[in-house]
């Protein structure tokens, strides 16, 4: 009996062993991004090495929450991160071996220049090592039952001319959203 126990355990760690690894199913990256467009978020990771992440699609029976998770995460990947961003990718695996965007987070520091063309709710501000300048909006409450655009926000907007230099504090939500804002002389 204690021998066929041992074969047991050995054929079984055998098997293991022998056995092929699994593919992670998820993860989370952190990188700059090289690449973003409708379909697909590339991200140069730490060892170089370049990575795509799909954006997701909004499956049928998706509930409210999802439909606005999906499509805040289209809005950033399409409209706000550009070349040159650092961004973290959490990440689910899909089909045929892809890897699908579970969240997106990018938050940090820039110095730049305010750029044109000026709009009443949005900053533009051009960074070096960044393709095209980086799109501030401000953000939105509610008030009385309404979605305005949060007055302190449009005012340091507005307060700041164009060619300016500025420090800015920002974290991703759909666009950019600035946390701090200070010009620099």
């Amino acid at each position: 009996m204690k021998t066929a126990l041992s074969l047991v355990v050995a054929v079984a760690a055998a098997g293991y062993c022998f056995a092929a690894p699994e593919k992670d199913q998820e993860g989370t990256v952190s990188g700059k991004v090289v690449k973003s467009g409708e379909t697909v978020l590339a991200v140069a990771v730490k060892d170089g090495k370049e990575q795509a992440f799909h954006v997701p699609k909004v499956p049928k029976d998706a509930s409210k929450e999802e439909k606005s998770r999906i499509e805040m995460i289209r809005i950033a990947a399409t409209k706000s991160l550009k070349p040159g961003i650092p961004v973290t990718v959490q990440w689910r695996a899909g089909d045929k071996d892809t890897k699908v965007i579970e969240k997106l987070s990018a938050s940090g520091s820039i110095e730049g220049v305010v750029v044109k063309p000026r709009e009443k709710l949005i900053l533009r501000v051009k960074v070096e090592g960044i393709d095209g300048p980086m799109t501030f909006a401000a953000r939105w409450v509610k008030q009385n039952r309404k979605w305005v655009a949060k007055i302190s926000e449009v005012k340091a907007f507005a307060g700041i001319p164009t060619g300016a230099r500025v420090a800015v504090t920002y974290e991703l939500e759909e666009h950019f959203r600035v946390n701090d804002l200070k010009m620099i002389k």
